[in-house]
């Protein structure tokens, strides 16, 4: 992080400098400071959002990425404090390393919660480096059989969950697996031995898995809030965010069992397998197959609606809407599944609930539900529908970007173009209209927290605004089989990424399209272009237009509209912007021509600025 500019040779004695200012005014001495000393002041600096005191107290030589402490205010309620605590081994004895976490309760889609090594400088305990999300830490879940109890008399929900695991690769003599931090956890079995555990924040530590493959069952529970992400009030609940313990939120199946009373009902990932209703519950138990990261259960008091047709079951699950909303959320639900399924591929359920809250704000996937918002339906439903296929048979762990966001939004925007009458990019997308108020940072490849505003900007709408040029520079047909493309090369039980889009690109479309998302995807900010010299010179019975367009750097690829006006026309010709800063054109007319315009409709996803001006006749 930059804090000035300064010399090349003084910038390492003015960090130093800074550094124990920092120290100083944190009342910490460099000598003899205690461990207690660096958890207090990490956490109250995490709290106040200040990276600056973070940076202070980290190792020299350690690079971490702090992006989510100065994000952090934005991405959800802020009086959800964070803790910082030793994350012990589970027997209590001291471990190297030594573990620092930093928890608060997690919101949906969302990061929060961050492990970090200690190190000790010259008798200081200081921060080290941060063991990421992405490793498993020992222990990988692969199927969730889980016992869900609401209670919502007293807001609590009891969870029993029976767990497959594999033991994986671990830098710790210990595994550690995460589970948000409003749950407490009563016992852990291993194979039907009770073990020893240590639940910190987010964190919970256990011995080392002595096997291959492991049956785990834990027992926990919660208080629930009456609103956010994960709620309970007198009319319904639901649990969405990491409510299942998980190891670098990598995907798993499931056998989900919600337990509500009688006059509820409780929705799960995948089909129903059974509904019982006896001593005033109802038991009812979802069998999902599909491998997902992303694992929600809602529950309530719902009206229950339905249509059947080509196989497909659609319910909506009502609590305030009419019948006559019900009918337009049913028919815009069936619709944007037969649209979808016959574009992407087949569906892989045979039924699909939508599911109204009048808690949760907005819309969440549940690849074979959605819980939406009352205020949200039904236009929020493509989107959601979309889901099953990027989100569902192509997972996402949200922990590097927010690639099927993207996906999604392009999806939607997709599916209303057709309802339109137009599927082809023709003159459809007002690109630099609608990027105008983007922000800058972070880079698409690097938005990773769908509740932050940057971060959404970011991933919805510039995602889906760089892939609709993709569709313009490779056309509507081609864009179709690389989205086909994408999913036939899924492995059932891995995450993707950007990176496995782009080698759908570059699969369907050839090498020499791989190109594309590069600098869109890792570069901030919107590309700019501009005319060069134009002339024009009669030759053979017309004119023939020369010039030159140059693009800053990094370059962006895209199909950049030109149009030259005459006395009597206007010609449109596509320029292919590839690799170079200086990309030449030529363009013919019948009459003379008068002036040039760089992408007048603003197509090409750029900043703002109409490029126009005369042409020089030789």
């Amino acid at each position: 992080m930059a804090f000035g500019r300064t010399m090349r040779r003084s910038g390492a004695i003015a960090a130093t400098i800074l550094s124990a200012i920092l120290l100083v005014q944190a009342g910490l001495n460099p000598v003899g400071r205690t461990q207690d000393q660096l958890i207090r002041t990490a956490e109250q600096a995490v709290n106040d959002s200040d990276v600056r005191r973070v940076e202070a107290v980290t190792a020299s030589g350690v690079s971490n990425d702090y992006r989510w402490i100065k994000d952090w205010p934005a991405s959800g309620p802020t009086s959800r404090r964070w803790r910082a605590a030793i994350l012990q081994s589970p027997d209590g004895t001291p471990t190297d390393p030594v573990l620092l976490g930093i928890s608060r309760p997690q919101v949906c889609q969302s990061t929060s919660d961050h492990l970090y090594r200690l190190q000790t400088d010259a008798n200081v305990r200081r921060l080290g480096s941060e063991i990421v999300e992405t490793d498993p830490l020992g222990i990988r879940f692969s199927h969730h059989t889980a016992e869900v109890r609401f209670r919502p008399d007293v807001s609590t929900v009891d969870i029993i969950d029976r767990a497959q695991v594999h033991r994986c690769a671990s830098p710790l003599s210990y595994a550690v697996f995460r589970l948000n931090e409003y749950y407490s956890i009563s016992s852990i079995e291993i194979d039907g031995v009770r073990i020893t555990f240590k639940q910190s924040g987010g964190f919970v530590a256990i011995p080392a898995l002595q096997r291959d493959k492991s049956l785990m069952t834990l027992r926990y529970r919660a208080i629930l809030p009456s609103k956010g992400e994960s709620y309970s009030t007198p009319s319904e609940a639901a649990l969405t965010a990491y409510w299942l313990p998980h190891s670098a939120r990598l995907p798993a199946t499931s056998t989900i069992t919600t337990l509500v009373p009688e006059d509820w009902r409780g929705i799960a990932p995948g089909r129903a397998v059974s509904s019982v209703v006896a001593g005033g519950l109802r038991r009812t138990t979802w069998q999902n197959d599909l491998p997902v990261s992303y694992i929600s259960v809602a529950a309530g008091r719902y009206r229950e609606y339905e249509t059947h047709k080509d196989g497909l079951t659609v319910s909506a699950w009502a609590l305030r809407a009419t019948p006559k909303q019900t009918e337009r959320i049913l028919e815009t639900t069936a619709n944007a599944i037969r649209w979808f399924s016959a574009r992407f591929g087949p569906f892989p359920y045979r039924r699909y609930t939508v599911v109204e809250s009048s808690v949760f704000p907005y819309g969440l996937e549940g690849y074979s539900f959605t819980i939406c918002g009352s205020q949200t339906l039904p236009d929020i439903i493509p989107h959601e529908v979309s889901h099953t296929w990027w989100g569902g048979l192509l997972p996402n762990a949200y922990t590097r970007s927010l690639w099927n966001e993207s996906l999604a939004s392009y999806s939607e925007r997709l599916y209303e173009r057709q309802k339109r009458g137009s599927e082809a990019m023709e003159s459809d997308s007002e690109a630099q209209y609608e990027g105008r108020n983007l922000p800058n940072d972070p880079p698409l490849d690097t938005a990773n927290n769908a509740m932050h505003p940057g971060h959404y900007a970011i991933g919805y709408q510039k995602g889906a605004l760089v892939l609709e040029q993709l569709e313009r520079f490779i056309g509507s047909e081609r864009m179709l089989a690389t989205l086909r493309a994408f999913l036939a090369a899924r492995s059932p039980g891995s995450a993707v990424d950007w990176p496995d889009f782009v080698a759908a690109v570059r699969k369907v479309n050839g090498p020499e399209h791989g190109g594309f998302l590069d600098e869109w995807l890792r570069s901030s900010g919107l590309p700019e272009y501009a005319l060069g010299t134009v002339t024009a010179v009669q030759k053979d019975g017309d004119y023939q237009i020369s010039g030159t367009i140059s693009t800053s750097s990094p370059v962006r690829w895209c199909l950049l509209p030109v149009v030259v006006r005459t006395s009597g026309e206007s010609v449109e010709a596509n320029v292919r912007i590839t690799g170079s800063e200086k990309t030449p054109f030529e363009i013919h007319t019948k009459s003379p021509p008068t002036e040039i315009e760089l992408d007048p409709a603003g197509m090409a996803l750029r900043r703002d600025g109409r490029v126009r001006q005369p042409i020089n006749r030789l």
